[in-house]
């Protein structure tokens, strides 16, 4: 997206909030284009402008060498350098990357789709990508760019064609949302839910909901809130949203509340529902129509209700939502992708993440397949990371869930683990668990002694806990695997 931008624009239009290091060349280069940005040495292209970090383990300012080999127009530092390059001298270089990103983001004519929330958000994201690619070309957040590193690069990389960009937005506190919109600027902006994930560091589910509902500050009277009225803090974000001077339009959606804009009419046939959508909101008119190719699990039927809404705020018909649904969308790995295991047996890959509402979701999915199968259901946990002092509570609820809803076995791995088991066990004594807490080979080894093909077994567990290991070792027997 970034096109006929120069150093000297840059300059003078003060978002780098710095000033040049003048040499005897830089005439040339304030005239010259900067085509992107980056901030790895080794990914730079030509033309690109380098903003030199300072990691906690690498120092970009050590590498400004590396990035002018690889064709970089200039670089954006702290500390100007013994390199002969153009160097633009700012305070802080990760502000100004955000700065930088957010007046590239002004060039932008398309329409943006911001995405947050507890559990959900990636999957909605690949979702909306595939249905607003029947109306134009769409331009989504790679992988786990959602940070305020990531959302800035993300905007960089939008080409100047794309129609609709959606960016995911993550948030480690508060004020983080709101300051990933003021460089993101979305139009339309959805919160998919609120839950447990990251209580620990935001200090309670009450200031996670203010965190996330930070995405709705930044939209104005033409843009569009996508609110999820099944969540328990809708009506604290609509209220805040009506407040506000210039109040964007809602659409709502949920599960059951009719009153809302899309509503799941029925779910009665395997990977299809069928939704209403109130398409002319003044006058109240309704219209029904089915999709198939709904993902598996019945958390994704909201999640599909969440990217249906999003479809309408941003003009989709009937038509290329449902050809949106039939014509698949691209996953990323560890969302209950599935394989076959070293004997036969079904594994399902849930291993991305996982808090206590997306684990709830990743059993009742379990237990519906082993049913459907006739198969037993084994279950296999990884710590649920930062909980806060809630954390062993957390664990032995999702334990003593599991147990009531049916799985038959539970295996666990990591020091907060053993709640998991407690909770298990305490609710279905007679039921089969196993807890080991510092060692995924130990947990790998009974898990291959206990498995056989009338199983049906999920993997889930926090990235800190490494399960996708435990995952590729149930599929192949010469994986070396790490300690929990």
């Amino acid at each position: 997206m970034i096109s006929n931008i120069t150093i000297k624009d840059a300059l003078k239009l003060g978002q780098l909030h710095g000033k040049a290091i003048v040499d005897a060349d830089f005439s040339i280069w304030q005239t010259s284009e900067i085509t992107g940005f980056n901030i790895d040495s080794r990914q730079i292209k030509k033309g690109e402008l380098f903003f030199a970090l300072r990691g906690e383990h690498v120092d970009g300012h050590d590498y400004l060498f590396a990035a002018k080999e690889k064709g970089a127009t200039a670089a954006v530092v702290e500390k100007v350098q013994d390199v002969d390059m153009p160097q633009l001298c700012v305070d802080k270089v990760e502000k100004s990357l955000g700065d930088f990103a957010a007046f590239v983001r002004r060039q932008f004519s398309g329409v943006v789709v911001g995405v947050t929330g507890s559990s959900g958000k990636t999957t909605i994201k690949n979702m909306l990508a595939g249905l607003l690619r029947q109306a134009g070309k769409v331009y989504a957040t790679k992988g786990n760019f959602n940070n305020e590193l990531g959302v800035p690069l993300s905007i960089a990389s939008i080409e100047d064609d794309v129609k609709f960009a959606v960016i995911e937005m993550g948030a480690a506190q508060i004020g983080d949302i709101a300051y990933l919109g003021k460089i993101a600027k979305p139009q339309i902006a959805l919160v998919s839910n609120v839950g447990h994930a990251h209580v620990g560091r935001f200090g309670g589910i009450e200031n996670t909901a203010k965190a996330k509902g930070e995405i709705y500050q930044g939209l104005s009277s033409v843009d569009t809130a996508v609110i999820n009225l099944d969540d328990q803090f809708s009506e604290f974000w609509i209220s805040s949203i009506k407040a506000k001077k210039n109040s964007p339009r809602i659409i709502s959606f949920s599960r059951s509340k009719q009153h809302a804009d899309v509503y799941l009419r029925s779910n009665s046939e395997r990977n299809e529902i069928e939704v209403c959508v109130r398409r002319n909101i003044a006058a109240q008119s309704q219209v029904s129509f089915k999709v198939g190719g709904i993902l598996p699990g019945s958390h994704n039927v909201e999640n599909a209700l969440a990217a249906i809404s999003v479809a309408v705020a941003a003009g989709l018909s009937d038509l290329q939502i449902q050809q949106g649904f039939a014509s698949g969308f691209d996953l990323d790995p560890g969302r209950l992708s599935l394989f076959e295991g070293f004997c036969g047996f079904d594994l399902i890959d849930d291993s991305y993440n996982a808090n206590p509402e997306s684990i709830g979701a990743a059993i009742d999915y379990l237990v519906g397949r082993a049913k459907e199968k006739q198969q037993r259901a084994v279950l296999v946990l990884g710590d649920m990371a930062e909980l806060g002092a809630q954390s062993a509570n957390h664990h032995f609820k999702v334990g003593e869930y599991a147990a009531i809803n049916q799985i038959d076995e539970l295996y666990c791995c990591g020091k907060n683990s053993g709640d998991y088991a407690a909770g298990f066990s305490q609710a279905a004594s007679k039921k089969q668990s196993y807890w080991v807490a510092d060692s995924q080979a130990v947990l790998i080894e009974k898990l291959r002694d206990v498995l056989d093909v009338a199983s049906v077994v999920l993997v889930k567990g926090s990235r800190s806990a490494a399960m996708e290991n435990v995952v590729a070792a149930l599929k192949s027997s010469d994986l070396e695997v790490a300690p929990c």
